[in-house]
């Protein structure tokens, strides 16, 4: 899987499927939030990311995305509460909830009063028998408390919002005047002012509660920052572009955005 072939299967569909604007930038934005992912089978979004990402409603979000899912474009697993992110897969569909309601396969032409009769004074542990009862364990006592167990964790950038941003600003403090850096990306985005660009996916993103949390659902124990400005140079919502005359270069660190 990679952004040629799912760009391939977009064009295919448009002409089976009038999809809007909307939902074209829908689907790309998700390739490029998969490519950020390392094109993993699936992937967790949040419905506040791509609104935020898009510049739209929510309701119109959700109609987009349908309609995309009707055609097949990818496969959609909604969260368990409106807290909770959804997940998508553009190449395994997720597992569909089981129903737990029993199946009647009783005959119906058995007569409907015969259940009727069972003496309701039976002993109900006579329904049981030649059945293996299934033994308690019973959970041993827990061992003292030794040395440093039972303290709270070390604070980190995973569970302290100040932290988490200090690392940012560090890291974009480093990107901003490094310039091979620049020049590399440059090299790929010809046009593109790298360090505004940057700049702003962290001030309209990174640097709020929700770019930590989607930070916080990785597995990850250190954050790749400069992953993360590399693949905010391919979402279109971040992309500042340089004005007549202007150049890329290191940005002077004391003009950087106070986003922290």
């Amino acid at each position: 899987m990679d952004g040629y072939t799912l760009t391939e299967k977009m064009r295919k569909a448009r002409r089976r499927f009038r999809f809007t604007a909307v939902e074209q930038a829908l689907f790309y934005e998700l390739v490029a939030i998969c490519n950020g992912e390392d094109w993993g089978d699936a992937f967790d979004c949040s419905n506040i990311e791509l609104c935020m990402a898009l510049n739209i409603q929510e309701k119109t979000l959700i109609k987009a995305r349908e309609n995309l899912i009707n055609a097949k474009m990818f496969y959609y697993r909604s969260g368990k509460s409106k807290r909770s992110v959804g997940s998508y897969s553009f190449v395994t569909p997720f597992a569909t909830t089981v129903n737990n309601t029993v199946v009647n396969t009783v005959n119906p032409t058995v007569n409907p009063t015969a259940n009727r009769t069972v003496n309701p004074t039976a002993n109900r542990t006579d329904l049981f028998k030649g059945k293996t009862k299934t033994k308690t364990k019973t959970k041993p006592p827990s061992p003292p408390l030794q040395g440093n167990e039972g303290v709270e964790d070390e604070k980190s950038w995973r569970n302290d919002f100040d932290i988490y941003k200090s690392e940012l600003r560090e890291a974009f403090k480093k990107v901003s005047n490094n310039q091979e850096f620049i020049d590399k990306q440059e090299r790929y985005h010809p046009g593109l002012n790298i360090c505004l660009s940057i700049e702003k996916a962290c001030v309209n993103y990174w640097s709020k509660e929700v770019g930590w949390k989607k930070k916080r659902n990785s597995p990850t124990n250190t954050i790749d920052w400069n992953a993360t400005f590399i693949n905010a140079l391919d979402v279109k919502s971040n992309q500042v572009w340089l004005k007549k005359d202007e150049t890329n270069g290191k940005e002077d660190e004391t003009k950087l955005p106070a986003f922290y």
